[in-house]
Protein backbone atom coordinates (compact mmCIF):
# COMPACT_ATOMS: atom_id res chain seq x y z
CA UNK A 1 0.00 0.00 0.00
CA UNK A 2 2.70 2.49 1.00
CA UNK A 3 4.81 1.65 -2.04
CA UNK A 4 1.93 2.41 -4.39
CA UNK A 5 1.19 5.73 -2.67
CA UNK A 6 4.90 6.63 -2.74
CA UNK A 7 4.99 6.06 -6.49
CA UNK A 8 2.21 8.61 -6.90
CA UNK A 9 -1.02 6.65 -6.94
CA UNK A 10 -3.93 8.38 -5.21
CA UNK A 11 -5.12 7.35 -1.77
CA UNK A 12 -8.55 6.62 -3.18
CA UNK A 13 -7.21 4.31 -5.93
CA UNK A 14 -4.97 2.42 -3.51
CA UNK A 15 -7.78 2.12 -0.96
CA UNK A 16 -10.06 0.70 -3.65
CA UNK A 17 -7.45 -1.97 -4.48
CA UNK A 18 -7.16 -2.98 -0.83
CA UNK A 19 -10.91 -2.73 -0.18
CA UNK A 20 -10.61 -0.03 2.47
CA UNK A 21 -11.32 3.69 2.80
CA UNK A 22 -9.10 6.51 1.57
CA UNK A 23 -8.77 7.83 5.15
CA UNK A 24 -7.43 4.44 6.27
CA UNK A 25 -4.92 4.43 3.42
CA UNK A 26 -3.85 7.94 4.38
CA UNK A 27 -3.48 7.02 8.07
CA UNK A 28 -1.39 3.94 7.26
CA UNK A 29 0.85 5.90 4.89
CA UNK A 30 1.24 8.75 7.40
CA UNK A 31 2.20 6.31 10.18
CA UNK A 32 4.81 4.73 7.91
CA UNK A 33 6.17 8.09 6.75
CA UNK A 34 6.44 9.53 10.28
CA UNK A 35 7.67 6.49 12.22
CA UNK A 36 8.88 4.03 9.56
CA UNK A 37 6.85 1.34 11.28
CA UNK A 38 3.29 0.07 11.33
CA UNK A 39 3.30 -0.54 15.09
CA UNK A 40 1.00 1.47 17.32
CA UNK A 41 2.50 4.03 19.65
CA UNK A 42 2.30 3.39 23.39
CA UNK A 43 -0.92 4.66 24.90
CA UNK A 44 -1.30 6.89 27.92
CA UNK A 45 -2.90 5.52 31.03
CA UNK A 46 -2.25 3.33 33.98
CA UNK A 47 0.94 1.25 33.69
CA UNK A 48 0.53 -2.49 33.37
CA UNK A 49 0.71 -4.56 36.53
CA UNK A 50 4.14 -6.20 36.89
CA UNK A 51 4.31 -9.95 36.44
CA UNK A 52 5.11 -12.18 39.40
CA UNK A 53 8.70 -12.57 38.17
CA UNK A 54 9.20 -8.81 37.83
CA UNK A 55 7.68 -8.15 41.25
CA UNK A 56 9.85 -10.76 43.00
CA UNK A 57 13.05 -9.52 41.34
CA UNK A 58 12.24 -5.93 42.38
CA UNK A 59 11.83 -7.10 45.98
CA UNK A 60 15.22 -8.84 45.91
CA UNK A 61 16.86 -5.64 44.66
CA UNK A 62 15.42 -3.75 47.64
CA UNK A 63 16.64 -6.39 50.10
CA UNK A 64 20.17 -6.22 48.65
CA UNK A 65 20.18 -2.42 48.86
CA UNK A 66 19.13 -2.52 52.54
CA UNK A 67 21.92 -5.00 53.33
CA UNK A 68 24.55 -2.77 51.70
CA UNK A 69 23.93 0.06 54.21
CA UNK A 70 25.31 -1.91 57.18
Amino acid sequence: MCAKISVGKSYRAVAHEFNTSASTAYAIFKRWKDNETFDSKPRKGRPKKPTLTEASSAGKDCERAEGDDE
